[in-house]
């Protein structure tokens, strides 16, 4: 097995648990402004909702970064981000031109990240994990 094939996936899943860790964080310290937003976007349950939210991206984080059921952990991601995804950046309800785009593009964003997620739930977390 190549270096790159040894090392790139606990990068890899390093890299994808910091984003969702500093989310996760952001998300914690501007507490109502989540809240708001949620209420805003039609979310049902806006405090629980989020509080679910971040259990998810914490613990799966956790499960990318050591490689405990990273599967799992990535499931979880994915499911984040579909879900988020469809609330958060409903694109094709927005009238004005400029917003439209800049959802779309964060919509179609999102989709790559997801699309590294399920990347990881096929192929598992590579040679550093404690368990595949």
């Amino acid at each position: 097995m190549s270096m790159g094939e040894t090392i790139a996936p606990f990068v890899g899943r390093v890299i994808l648990a910091w984003f969702f860790l500093a989310e996760a964080y952001d998300r914690t310290i501007n507490w109502d402004a989540t809240i708001s937003l949620l209420d805003m976007e039609g979310v049902p349950f806006p405090p629980i909702m989020h509080f679910v939210a971040l259990t998810v991206l914490v613990l799966a984080s956790v499960s990318l970064i050591i490689g405990l059921r990273a599967r799992i952990g990535a499931l979880g991601l994915f499911a984040f981000v579909a879900v988020s995804n469809i609330f958060m950046n409903d694109y094709w309800n927005i009238t004005d031109v400029i917003e439209r785009q800049n959802a779309a593009e964060a919509f179609a964003r999102n989709l790559a990240l997801g699309g590294g997620l399920l990347v990881l739930m096929g192929l598992g977390p590579g040679r550093f994990a404690i368990e595949d």
